[in-house]
């Protein structure tokens, strides 16, 4: 650890929380459990940057909203005037004074305004013009876009060619081609949240390219597979609850042959997906699976054995329906006639990447000709402007990138598992690199990301939670502890999440290093804390296949 003072036994953070304020001389990312302390000790570890003489405006400070900015701000003007009160010299007294008058011009807000600073400093550089109109209302940029995609689908439709028109046949229905639209715009949306969005939206096509076989495709690693292992591995789990309450009993022993003969399917399946045997497990699930007809209720079964039976028969209905999308969505054709498809599905993938294209250098286009930005804008442009694309096609640093890695003194972003693939290259022309000099300090939890919707990329956070964990390329902090809520709370809310959330579904483990630890021991015990489990019973289910007794829906 480089520049960490001695801790007191009485201090109030936590070794964690110090560490936090303190580290230096590397990049650091900090997985802040919900109730952590995370804001106080981002703000702490500002504060003891600006006592130690770094100036307010030699840091940028990201984060996600504008309301976050502002209290951000207002909480660090009142941490300055409080270290003013507790100065230990004249010259640090004079210092804190100075960041007082320093604050309107601090660089603590969004990324987008942050951006907007960047593009009033440079503009020059991209050839721009300096006085435009941001477009900041969602539906004036709507009707914006779709005004030029009315104009370039006309010109589409003028093309002696057929591609587009066959594009617009198979995304049409009832004479409107508005879902073809939606799925430009979307491709549009996706490709801008990368750093250089035409080479995004040239490798769609490689997803459906079967030349190497369907199982080397990219489509099937990346997207089938994977979807194909977390269906089957949820049936083989549904299946194992239903073993483990079908119990020994005498009464259950037709049930659990049932489940021991399913259970085989279902890992026959999994190892031929695993082995990249597609084949194989097209035949398994269409051919082979084949479900035996469940006993019928006996008159002399007690009332409990009667539940318990329903209740197995609710489990094998659901995990029945898994079955049953595997064969129906996934392991629907054979291996030749599933290559054959996407072999149909190339060139449709290729004129949509070509008509997307279209449409964003129009649109592009219109904006300069109205002279309005939107916000996605700010973030390309800024880009542009820190490392424009050399003649090789790699980005080369600016002086524009020079003056930032220069001025900042440290770099740091709230709600980091929020960031996207553009952010993140911004973030990097900003930053250093140089060992010993790293100076970007990540704060975030991924098990709060909720902003997928807005492209969001969480895997950036995980690839750091990964790689810093062993000091690669940077250190990991884990603030567990959460000192809002009694520790019944906190224990409960594990046991929900360790059963709930994985790799495959929260997109890391909910292990001993994610879990929340209980940091307010100011709480009084007492038995009356303990968590109570309401279950509502309603009287009438709605569709008896979803519920899990044929009587009662959870």
């Amino acid at each position: 650890m480089t520049g960490i003072p001695a801790r007191t036994p009485n201090e109030k953070f936590t070794e964690t929380q110090w560490q936090s304020i303190y580290q230096t001389g590397d990049n650091i990312l900090v997985s802040a459990s919900a109730g952590s302390g995370k804001t106080t000790v981002l703000i702490q570890r500002i504060i003891e940057k600006v006592k130690g003489g770094t100036n307010v405006d030699e840091l940028l400070v990201v984060t996600f909203t504008e309301s976050a900015a502002k209290e951000m701000k207002e909480r660090m003007t009142g941490a300055i005037q409080t270290a003013i009160n507790e100065a230990q010299s004249q010259e640090q007294y004079l210092h804190l004074i100075k960041q007082l008058s320093l604050m309107p011009q601090a660089n603590i807000s969004t990324i987008h305004a942050f951006c907007l600073k960047v593009i009033q400093r440079y503009f020059y550089l991209i050839d721009l013009d300096p006085v435009f109109r941001l477009l900041a209302d969602t539906i004036e940029v709507e009707l914006l876009k779709e005004d030029v995609w009315e104009e370039v689908k006309e010109e589409l439709y003028g093309e002696p060619d057929t591609h587009f028109k066959n594009l617009a046949k198979a995304y049409s229905k009832d004479r409107s081609d508005d879902d073809l639209m939606k799925l430009i715009f979307s491709l549009y949306d996706f490709s801008r949240a990368n750093p250089i969005p035409y080479r995004w939206l040239d490798s769609l096509p490689s997803l459906y390219n079967t030349e190497d076989g369907l199982t080397n495709s990219v489509l099937y690693q990346e997207l089938l597979k994977p979807q194909l292992l977390s269906l089957i591995e949820g049936i083989r789990y549904d299946i194992e609850q239903a073993r483990h309450l079908a119990g020994q009993d005498v009464e259950t022993a037709a049930q659990r042959e049932i489940f021991e003969t399913e259970q085989g399917y279902a890992d026959r399946l999994l190892e031929a997906v695993q082995q990249d045997d597609y084949e194989l497990a097209y035949t398994i699930a269409n051919d082979q699976v084949q479900f035996a007809r469940w006993p019928s209720a006996k008159k002399a079964d007690a009332d409990e054995v009667k539940d318990q039976k329903a209740l197995l028969k609710g489990l094998r209905d659901k995990y029945k329906k898994d079955f049953a999308a595997l064969s129906a969505q996934y392991l629907n054709r054979p291996l030749a006639e599933q290559e054959e498809v996407l072999r149909g599905i190339h060139p449709y993938a290729e004129e949509m990447a070509r008509v997307t294209k279209r449409f964003s250098e129009a649109y592009w286009e219109r904006k300069l000709d109205d002279n309005v930005l939107d916000f996605n804008d700010l973030e390309h442009l800024t880009l542009q402007i820190l490392a424009p694309i050399a003649e090789d096609g790699e980005r080369k640093m600016s002086d524009a990138s020079a003056y930032y890695r220069n001025k900042f003194e440290e770099v740091l972003i709230d709600e980091y598992q929020d960031v996207n693939q553009l952010q993140e290259s911004i973030l990097y022309w900003v930053t250093r690199h140089q060992p010993e000099t790293e100076n970007l300090f990540m704060v975030g939890d991924v098990k709060q990301s909720i902003y997928a919707f807005r492209l969001a990329d969480p895997s950036l956070f995980l690839r750091k939670y990964a790689a810093f964990a062993d000091k690669n390329g940077g250190e990991r902090i884990i603030l567990a502890e959460n000192f809002r809520s009694r520790a019944e709370v906190i224990h409960f809310t594990n046991f929900i999440f360790e059963q709930l959330m994985d790799e495959k579904v929260g997109q890391m483990d909910y292990d001993e290093a994610a879990k929340l630890q209980a940091g307010n021991k100011s709480f009084p015990e007492s038995e009356r804390n303990q968590t109570e489990l309401l279950i509502y019973l309603s009287e009438n289910a709605d569709n008896d296949e979803e519920a899990l007794t044929p009587e009662n829906d959870l």
